[in-house]
C-alpha cells in the first residue's frame, strides 16, 4: 500500500515542480499512472477490508476520469461499478 501512496506523491511533486508548458503534453502519461495507482489502492483496500479508504480512492478515480474522459471511459465505468459494489457490501 505504501508503494501506491509513494507513487501518487511522486506524481504530485513532479507536477508542482514542473508545471510549465513543456511538461503539459506529458500530463497524460502521469494522469494514467495516477488513475492506475489509485484504482489499485482502492481494489487492495476493498480486499483487505479497508472500506473507507477504498471508497475515497474510488471516488478520486471517478473524479479524475470525469475531469479527463479521453481513454478513461472504461475505467470510469468499472470504478463506478466497484464503488457501488463496495457500498452494497458494506
Amino acid at each position: 500500500m505504501e508503494y501506491f501512496a509513494t507513487t501518487i506523491q511522486l506524481i504530485h511533486d513532479f507536477y508542482e515542480e514542473n508545471s510549465s508548458e513543456v511538461f503539459a503534453d506529458q500530463r497524460g502519461y502521469f494522469l494514467y499512472l495516477e488513475i492506475d495507482a489509485l484504482n489499485r489502492m482502492a481494489e487492495l483496500g476493498k480486499h483487505v477490508g479497508d472500506i473507507k479508504s477504498a471508497i475515497v480512492d474510488f471516488e478520486k478515480v471517478i473524479e479524475l476520469c470525469k475531469k479527463f474522459p479521453t481513454n478513461n471511459e472504461s475505467t470510469l465505468n468499472a470504478s463506478l461499478f466497484a464503488l457501488g459494489k463496495v457500498h452494497l457490501d458494506a
